[in-house]
């Protein structure tokens, strides 16, 4: 219970800088697969 907590606590704590890394991540997965996808075609 109190690791949950823990976890829970530092999520909120870091929740804006997941949130760009998530964003982040997001836009370089998406050019990665339109690169696929053009060099499929």
């Amino acid at each position: 219970m109190k690791y949950n907590a823990a976890i829970c606590g530092v999520s909120i704590y870091h929740s804006e800088e997941l949130l760009l890394v998530t964003l982040l991540i997001g836009y370089i997965s998406s050019i990665f697969h339109r690169q696929l996808t053009h060099s499929d075609d």
